[in-house]
């Protein structure tokens, strides 16, 4: 009796193929012969990103969406090692180019906010040349906002302690941003206030309810330098948080004005 020689499953194809033996090239290629468009896809995609010449096989990539992706994932895995390569593959990413442009201008801005000077001004020139070049490539419309934000947002991260004085010395609309983004901080701090319940009753014993108050406190999120612009922020998320049945402080957390208090 003859038997025949069972045929291979799509399964059985796709692990063999994506199991990371033999030529990267061939694999590729027999990817194509599985039935289903996403396995397909999927398995071109996973032997690209087991090859150390992705970038090469992203192009043989047969779906555009898939290949795009492959150039994104190369993209993020040179961006520090060979930033200029990892800014030639986004530039083969033609969808969802402006994300992929998004994740490099971001890791360069990071390292020069973490690396670079702690002063705004003096770090600002090497800021401004990152700025233009990317903003060159890109077409995102909100990218000078999303920019300048994470710029001065990174750098008040640096401190232990908010400062918007820090902002004094820049030209006018960097002025503007820097302080824009000392409000949006102390808001994310003070987000953090309101999942610390002992925290929240200091927020919500604060008399008056100023920064220069609440800097006197021991809760860390609510220690900056006092600010108009930061008062309006602490005004502002005191009546969301405090107002209308909001939790206020008992004898027992009123230790928490006093020095020395830290929340875990």
């Amino acid at each position: 009796m003859l038997l025949g020689c069972a045929s291979e499953s799509d399964a059985d194809r796709y692990y063999r193929l994506t199991a990371g033996e033999g030529d990267p090239v061939a694999r590729v290629a027999e990817c194509l012969t599985l039935s289903s468009p996403t396995m397909r896809s999927d398995c071109q995609l996973v032997v690209a990103t087991q090859s150390a010449d992705m970038a090469g096989l992203c192009a043989l990539l047969a779906e555009p969406v898939w290949r795009s992706e492959c150039y994104f994932i190369a993209a993020e895995r040179l961006k520090n090692s060979d930033p200029e390569q990892a800014e030639l593959l986004c530039l083969e990413v033609t969808h969802f180019r402006n994300e992929c442009i998004q994740h490099l201008w971001q890791f360069e801005l990071m390292r020069l906010i973490r690396h670079g000077s702690r002063s705004f001004p003096a770090s600002l020139p090497k800021a401004t040349a990152l700025y233009l070049r990317w903003d060159e490539l890109s077409s995102d419309s909100d990218m000078e906002v999303r920019f300048w934000q994470l710029y001065y947002t990174g750098g008040f991260q640096r401190s232990q302690l908010l400062t918007p004085s820090h902002c004094a010395p820049l030209p006018g609309a960097h002025q503007a941003r820097c302080r824009q983004a000392a409000a949006v901080q102390y808001r994310s701090q003070i987000h953090r206030v309101a999942t610390l319940p002992r925290a929240l009753s200091v927020l919500c014993a604060l008399d008056p309810v100023t920064s220069a108050a609440a800097a006197q406190t021991r809760v860390p999120e609510l220690r900056a330098e006092p600010a108009a612009e930061l008062d309006v922020v602490l005004a502002e998320m005191h009546g969301q948080l405090c107002e209308g049945g909001a939790p206020r402080p008992d004898a027992a957390e009123v230790e928490l004005l006093l020095p020395g208090f830290e929340e875990e």
